[in-house]
């Protein structure tokens, strides 16, 4: 990255220091004060409300949600520079005596300083930042991991209900149609969800069967989402 650039920060792990960042001199720009991500929440109110139904006098309404506005903003970059002990050892010569295999290396990568159009700034590590927007990112990491992952598994791979490196985000659920469960002695309403792997996955044509889970939650199939499956027996058997 340049400056001048436009970025969207896809990894907030690489941030440097928390929402307050006024007090950082490793730049030449003047940091403003209350410019951190901090200060950059959209809180969400309610009413609050008496045992009676009135409004509280003294407090009159209550937090329910604070969103981090900041982790969506498009930034500017404003400078790049390296870290001032870049490449050194951060630690003592008796830390790193003790864990010479560690390192514990101040960063040698960019370092950047981005500031958003609505005056919000982050100190962030280049390679915690992407031209994509944080959706575009995201879906291009499940792409290529689709695509790492098509075509490669037999019944084979499969051992105690998991394929060893196959990645949990990939994995689907299936529901029983016949959401009665037996719980103790009684029978009680739940879901049945088998968990599989799609057949494009696979080296055939149909899909991989891992395990069976039962949520004994009183309430079965009634509230599962609109673009659940759910299956009779009958089209279990054939479904793998």
């Amino acid at each position: 990255m340049k400056k001048d650039d436009f970025v969207f920060v896809i990894d907030w792990g690489k941030r440097y220091q928390n929402g307050y960042i006024s007090s950082n001199k490793w730049f030449k720009t003047e940091i403003p004060q209350y410019s951190g991500t901090n200060f950059y929440w959209k809180i969400v109110t309610e009413p609050n409300l008496t045992l009676k139904g009135k409004i509280n006098k003294t407090e009159p309404t209550r937090v329910i949600d604070r969103i981090p506005i900041w982790k969506s903003f498009k930034y500017e970059v404003l400078e790049v520079i390296k870290h001032p002990n870049a490449g050194e050892y951060s630690q003592t010569e008796k830390v790193i005596r003790a864990y010479p295999d560690i390192g514990f290396k101040y960063t040698d990568k960019n370092i950047l300083l981005l500031k958003s159009k609505n005056g919000c700034y982050v100190i962030v590590q280049e390679d915690g930042v992407s031209k994509l927007t944080p959706k575009q990112h995201k879906d291009k990491l499940y792409n290529a991991l689709v695509g790492y992952h098509t075509g490669k598994y037999t019944k084979d791979d499969v051992i105690r209900g998991k394929i060893e490196g196959f990645p949990d985000e990939l994995i689907s659920t299936v529901y029983h149609k016949d959401d009665n469960v037996l719980f103790g002695s009684a029978i009680v309403k739940g879901k049945v969800m088998y968990k599989y792997i799609d057949a494009k996955y696979t080296k055939g044509d149909k899909p991989l069967y891992l395990y069976v889970t039962i949520s004994y939650d009183g309430k079965g199939n009634c509230n599962l989402p609109e673009e659940a499956t759910i299956l009779t027996q009958e089209e279990m058997n054939s479904f793998f």
